[in-house]
């Protein structure tokens, strides 16, 4: 699997290499394969997690203050807690449930990074329907950016996030889109068949923003350039 990947990460300078959403699901499978119970799983307690208490509180208890400030409180520390899950996935180490807790041990940056995303792309949505779109794309990379990098401010992940994308929304929706097949048949199945599609489609959007900084080649921003030659198991955020 290493050497195929090598095939798929590579940028010659000021080219930007776009890889075919086809070959992104095929990593997605590969690093998929002998984990999808896992994968279910994971995807599973998250949605649970994420879900269950704030409909209790909402359709049992009535309360839709405690519900809202519940999903307020959790949710970006459980989507932080998710992409490392679904990372670990992707790049072939040790997978564990737990680790879609780890989110809370930064809930401050968690919960920053989530209200931040939410009220920009409130504020878009504004205009209109589309440059609502248009922003959650944008910021669409910055929990897995965080998530392989403890120590970043959420604002410093939103601001990646928009140079990483910028140029490439474009890409993403298509591979986005490439799912829609699968999503009607899950949908079909009562949704039970989103526990295996969604990791698929996760673990696809974690190839994808693997590729980012590689693909822009020398138009990375300083420090965010990859070490020379084909190293998709690097440390690609950082600017050390």
């Amino acid at each position: 699997r290493e050497g195929k990947e090598m095939n798929y990460y590579y940028a010659e300078s000021n080219i930007t290499v776009t890889i075919p959403s086809r070959d992104l699901r095929t990593l997605a499978r590969e690093s998929l394969a002998g984990k999808w119970k896992i994968a279910a799983v994971g995807t599973l307690v998250f949605m649970a997690v994420v879900s269950l208490p704030s409909m209790i509180l909402l359709t049992v208890l009535h309360n839709s203050f405690a519900a809202d400030l519940y999903t307020i409180l959790v949710t970006g520390a459980f989507s932080l807690g998710y992409s490392v899950f679904i990372l670990n996935i992707f790049r072939n180490k040790e997978v564990d449930y737990a680790q879609i807790f780890c989110g809370f041990e930064r809930i401050l940056k968690t919960m920053g990074l989530y209200l931040y995303i939410c009220l920009f792309v409130f504020l878009w949505s504004l205009l209109f329907v589309i440059p609502g779109i248009v922003a959650a794309y944008r910021y669409s990379m910055a929990t897995y950016i965080m998530a392989e990098n403890p120590g970043m401010q959420a604002t410093e992940a939103i601001e990646r996030s928009k140079a990483l994308m910028d140029g490439r929304k474009g890409d993403l929706f298509c591979l986005d889109l490439s799912f829609i097949g699968w999503a009607l048949l899950a949908t079909l199945t009562a949704g039970i068949g989103y526990l295996w599609l969604t990791p698929y489609m996760t673990v696809s959007r974690a190839a994808f923003c693997r590729n980012l900084p590689r693909s822009m080649g020398d138009r990375a921003p300083n420090g965010w350039q990859p070490n020379p030659g084909p190293q998709p198991g690097g440390d690609w955020y950082s600017q050390n």
